[in-house]
Formats: structure tokens, C-alpha cells, sequence
């Protein structure tokens, strides 16, 4: 008798429109028929290929998602019930709701995540990169599963195919979308790049790129500082600028630039923003200048200092030198007599105040000398 072992492909859908079955003691007889279910069975065609494989013509099936019940009939239709039957399955056919993202950069390597619903391992889904190449879908559950982009890019936009794979080259079309290729988001320069932790501060960020303003017309530029994502106000082709969000604690945190749909875009290179915690003043010996300047003062707070903070006498930067964790020393600037306040600061192409408070600072212009002829 004959003996079915396999199918290929491994299940069928209503899409199927042949099935090629592997067993033994398959013979070439004009009436070789496949016969699937049991109740009701359906017959179809079967064509001979040789003693251990037949291709069968896939009837009209209902009821997806179950087992069928498959012989092979050399012709004799008798006895068919009480053949042990090989099950094969039977499947709907998945569905594809959408992908995301659809933008990525020509470095390649980024991840197109699908949406759907019934997908299976046995599917054997691909992501066709049409004029590039193929990826398969990596299933994370039956409704989420992810390609990989293939590692360089050379075209601004191309089309994606997602398929099942079946036998040889045959494939069924399941979903298409339009892929867009932009250039790498290079950072090459943040300013500032340092801040107080409560955010709100606008950092420029300079690009190697050449197309942003491209770019936008395609999807929204973010900036990802830390694990934020802000909105990027682009400014023209090559310079965005973001709103930093609020820190919980001091730290250094990395800033990438990133698209719609993308956490961390890859290929972008990033810089990294500082956030520092204010720095309460305590007192400045002494508390008072002549207005030629060139006098140290020494500045106490209640807080740590660091390298790179500067004194700034109202709005003029003087370079600060840490003489231990909580004292400054700077050189005063001169200045018309007057009384001014005192912060602490760093220069970042703009001014960014760290002092919590401000102490007020004394210009004053020393007492002439006089002198006194003596009496005669």
C-alpha cells in the first residue's frame, strides 16, 4: 500500500494549488488520485513524479486552522477509512497589518518590525527587499515579528515585499510597502554640552549631513537624549536643535539623532550632554575689587565644583581654578565702580549659569592719596 511520510510544503492554505507528497510504493496509474478529509473526503488529481513522490492538485478546502487527512489512492477508493492517514495542516493564511519603521539609513542594519495576525513558523516569511536582497522574518509572537535591513543601501527608496517562501522560487505575496533611504545622521558637534538638571535647554546640533531638510519631508527628526526622544526643530540642511528634558541626577547621557518609528537611528554618531547638579554659593573672600581688577578672590560653596566653571562678575566670564571641592579661585576683571552678582558659570559658546544663588560683588575705586605740605 501506499505510504505518505511528508508534504512540501509542510501545510497548505487557500492559496495552495499544488502539494507535493513524499512516501513510498507510489506507482504511475492513470487513476492515482490524492484524497483528502475523511468526512467528506475530496479527490484530486494525482501526477506521478516517481515511486516516492506525487504532486497533488489542492481541492477547494473549508475550516482553516485544522488537520487534514491525507492518502494516496492508486485508484481503488475501498477501503480508504480504514488507512491510517497522514494529517497535514491546514492554515489561514496570515495577515499583514502594517510595518514600521519605514525609513532608515543607507549604513543598512536597522530593523522593519511587521504587524499582524496569524503568523507561524511555519509560514517561512520573508522580507523581499526588491533590487537588493531578502531577509527572514523573525517571528516574536504570532502577531510580531522582525527583518533585518540589508547592510548598505544605495538607493533613496525601494520597494518592500513581504511573503510567504514556498517550494523553489514560489512565493505568495502577503503585503508591499515603500522603504525610504536617507543619508546617516552623523552628529559632529553639541552645544551646549552641559546643563543643570532641570532641562529646558536648547542644545544645537550640528550634522555631517547634507539633506535634513530632505529628510523631514519624508519624517519627523528626534533627538534621543538619554532615554528621552524629543521633537528637533530643524534648522536648515545640516543643524537641528532639541529642548533637553529634565534629569533625576547628575550624569553624562548620549545624544543621537533618530526618525519616526526609530528608537535610536542607527548609523548616527553621538555626542553626550552632562547634566550637572546647581551649585549653591556660600560666600567670596573678599567680597569687594578696585576697579583696575587683578585681585584674587576666593569663592566658597556649599556644593562640589569642577574643572571648566568660570566666575562671572554680572555678565563677564573670569576663568575659575579649583582650589579643593568647595572653593574657587578667580582673578577679577576690572570694572567701573559699582555692585554686581556673582555666579558661577561655564562658557558654552553661551553662558550657562550653575549657581543656585547669587552673591553681590563690590567694585570700588580707592581713596586718592593726599598730601600735606609742611609748615614752615
Amino acid at each position: 500500500q501506499p505510504t505518505v511520510s511528508a508534504t512540501v510544503p509542510s501545510y497548505i492554505d487557500e492559496s495552495s494549488e499544488r502539494l507535493v507528497v513524499l512516501g513510498s510504493n507510489f506507482r504511475n496509474l492513470s487513476l492515482l488520485k490524492c484524497v483528502f478529509g475523511s468526512s467528506p473526503t475530496q479527490l484530486s488529481d494525482a501526477r506521478f513524479i516517481n515511486s516516492t513522490a506525487v504532486s497533488c492538485v489542492m481541492p477547494r478546502l473549508e475550516n482553516p486552522n485544522v488537520w487534514v487527512s491525507l492518502v494516496i489512492s492508486l485508484g481503488d477508493t475501498a477501503g480508504i477509512q480504514d488507512k491510517v492517514p497522514f494529517l497535514v495542516r491546514y492554515l489561514s493564511r496570515p495577515l499583514i497589518m502594517s510595518a514600521s519603521p519605514l525609513i532608515g539609513s543607507s549604513s543598512g542594519g536597522s530593523l522593519i518590525t511587521i504587524f499582524g495576525q496569524g503568523m507561524l513558523s511555519l509560514h517561512d516569511l520573508r522580507c523581499n527587499y526588491v533590487g537588493i536582497g531578502s531577509a527572514p522574518v523573525a517571528l516574536v509572537s504570532s502577531s510580531l515579528g522582525q527583518c533585518n535591513l540589508p547592510p548598505s543601501l544605495r538607493f533613496e527608496s525601494f520597494q518592500t515585499i513581504l511573503q510567504i517562501v514556498r517550494a523553489k522560487d514560489r512565493a505568495t505575496v502577503l503585503a508591499s510597502f515603500n522603504f525610504n533611504v536617507i543619508e546617516p545622521l552623523k552628529i559632529t558637534r553639541i552645544s551646549p554640552r552641559i546643563g543643570l538638571l532641570a532641562g529646558g535647554y536648547n542644545i544645537t546640533v550640528l550634522t555631517a549631513s547634507t539633506g535634513l531638510l530632505k529628510t523631514t519631508s519624508i519624517s519627523a527628526i528626534f533627538c534621543v537624549i538619554g532615554r528621552f526622544r524629543v521633537i528637533a526643530h530643524v534648522m536648515n540642511s545640516s543643524t537641528v536643535v532639541c529642548a533637553t528634558p529634565i534629569a533625576e541626577q547628575p550624569m553624562s547621557v548620549p545624544v543621537s539623532l533618530s526618525t519616526e518609528g526609530n528608537t535610536d537611528f542607527h548609523g548616527t554618531t553621538r555626542a553626550y550632554f552632562t547634566y550637572v547638579a546647581p551649585i549653591r554659593l556660600a560666600k567670596v573672600i573678599p567680597p569687594r575689587s578696585p576697579v583696575v581688577g587683578n585681585s584674587t578672590i576666593i569663592v566658597q560653596t556649599r556644593d562640589p565644583v569642577h574643572q571648566g566653571i568660570d566666575c562671572l562678575f554680572g555678565t563677564t566670564p573670569v576663568p575659575g581654578k579649583v582650589m579643593s571641592d568647595t572653593e574657587l579661585s578667580c582673578i577679577t576683571p576690572s570694572h567701573p565702580e559699582d555692585v554686581l552678582t556673582l555666579r558661577l558659570a561655564v562658557n558654552e559658546s553661551t553662558m550657562i549659569v550653575l549657581s543656585e544663588n547669587a552673591i553681590m560683588f563690590e567694585y570700588y575705586s580707592p581713596q586718592r592719596s593726599v598730601s600735606v605740605d609742611p609748615p614752615n
